[in-house]
C-alpha cells in the first residue's frame, strides 16, 4: 500500500510493505514474514525550503534467532537562501537489538552554483555501527569530507561550442581516529555543442586507497592489504541528442590495485518516432592483478512504447555476467 499527498504546507508519504515466509523456519533455513514500513512527511518553510522527517521500519526476523526489528528515524532540511545558494543537513539514527553506540549519520552540505561557477562542500559522519537494514551505505565507522569548484565559460570566439566547464574535487574519507581511509582527486573538462553533443575528457581521477583487511574482488581473488595508489584517466563522448539516432561510448583505463583495469562502455538510442524508444548499452570491463585476472559484462537494453498519451509500456533486460545475472521487467501503466 502506498498513499502519498499534499496537506496544506506538507507533503506527506507512507508505504506498507508485506513478505511472505519462504520455506520452514524449524529447518534453520527459512525466511520468517515481513513487514516494511515508510512514513515520510515534509514541510514547506520561507520561500523555496522545508523541513522534514522519516521513519523506516522492519519488524519480523531475517532468519531464526535474528534481530526482530530495525528501524530508523531522522530529520533533514533544504534552505534555499538565494538563487543560487542553499544549505542541506540530515542527522538520522538506528535502532537494532543489542546495539547501544554508534548508531548515528549526520551530513552538512553547502552549494553555490550560478551559471559561470559552482562550489560544493559536504561533510558526512557515519557512526561505527549505523546500520539502516532497509536501506544501505557504502561505508560505515568513517568521516567524509567532499570540496568541488568548477568553472563553466561560455566561449563565443569557439565555434560550435555552447558551454565548457572545468572543473576539480576531492573527496576524503577518514576512520574513527582520523586515518586516512580513501582520497580521490578528480581534474576534468567537458564541452558541450550547439548541437547538444558532448565531448568530456578527466585526464586525473588519482586514487589512494587503504585496506585494512583483505578485499575479495571476485570469487577466488582477493586483493591483499595495504596502501594502493592509482590514476584512471576517462574520455566520453554524446553524439547530437536531437537526432533520432544517438551514440554514446566511455573509455577509461590506468592502474587499479596490483594491476591495470580497462574499461569500455557504449550505447545507442533509437527514436523512429514519438511513440517508440529503443535503448542499447553495454559495459566491459578486463582486469588484469597480480592475483589473477577476470572481466566483466553487463548489458542493458529497454524497449518503450506509447500507445497514447494514457497507456505506456516499457520493458527491461539486464544481463550481469558478475553477478551470473539475469533480470527482465515488464510494466504497463494507463493513467
Amino acid at each position: 500500500m502506498k498513499v502519498t499527498g499534499k496537506i496544506g504546507p506538507y507533503n506527506v508519504g507512507f508505504l506498507q510493505v508485506q513478505t511472505r515466509k519462504l520455506g520452514e523456519t524449524s529447518t534453520g533455513l527459512g525466511i520468517p514474514r515481513q513487514q516494511f514500513s515508510v512514513l515520510r512527511v515534509k514541510r514547506d518553510i520561507l520561500k523555496r525550503s522545508y523541513i522534514g522527517a522519516i521513519l523506516v521500519n522492519r519488524q519480523g526476523a531475517t532468519t531464526v534467532g535474528g534481530s526482530s526489528y530495525n528501524r530508523v528515524g531522522g530529520a533533514d532540511a533544504e534552505f534555499n537562501l538565494t538563487d543560487h545558494y542553499k544549505v542541506k543537513a540530515f542527522w538520522m539514527g538506528s535502532a537494532t537489538p543489542g546495539v547501544r553506540s554508534g548508531v548515528g549519520s549526520s551530513r552538512l552540505e553547502s552549494i553555490f552554483e550560478n551559471d559561470l561557477y559552482r562550489f560544493i562542500t559536504v561533510y558526512e559522519d557515519v557512526g561505527a555501527k549505523f546500520n539502516p537494514e532497509v536501506g544501505f551505505i557504502e561505508r560505515n565507522a568513517i568521516h567524509q569530507y567532499f570540496g568541488q569548484f568548477a568553472y563553466k565559460p561560455r566561449p563565443k570566439f569557439i565555434p560550435h561550442v555552447q558551454q565548457m566547464e572545468f572543473e576539480t574535487q576531492i573527496e576524503y574519507y577518514t576512520d574513527r581516529a582520523g586515518k586516512l581511509a580513501t582520497r580521490q582527486t578528480e581534474l576534468s573538462w567537458d564541452t558541450v555543442f550547439k548541437n547538444s553533443s558532448e565531448l568530456f575528457v578527466r585526464p586525473i581521477e588519482a586514487v589512494n586507497d587503504v585496506l585494512t583487511e583483505p578485499f575479495q574482488i571476485r570469487r577466488g581473488i582477493a586483493i591483499p592489504a595495504g596502501t594502493y595508489e592509482f590514476n584512471r584517466p576517462q574520455v566520453s563522448f554524446t553524439s547530437d541528442l536531437s537526432k533520432r539516432i544517438v551514440f554514446t561510448g566511455r573509455e577509461k583505463w590506468g592502474d587499479f590495485y596490483s594491476g591495470r583495469r580497462y574499461e569500455t562502455s557504449g550505447g545507442i538510442t533509437w527514436r523512429p518516432n514519438s511513440h517508440l524508444l529503443v535503448d542499447l548499452s553495454e559495459s566491459y570491463n578486463k582486469v588484469r592483478l597480480r592475483e589473477g585476472n577476470f572481466t566483466t559484462s553487463l548489458f542493458a537494453g529497454r524497449l518503450n512504447y506509447n500507445f497514447s498519451r494514457k497507456l505506456l509500456t516499457s520493458a527491461l533486460i539486464q544481463l550481469n555476467s558478475a553477478a551470473r545475472l539475469s533480470v527482465i521487467n515488464v510494466r504497463l501503466r494507463y493513467i
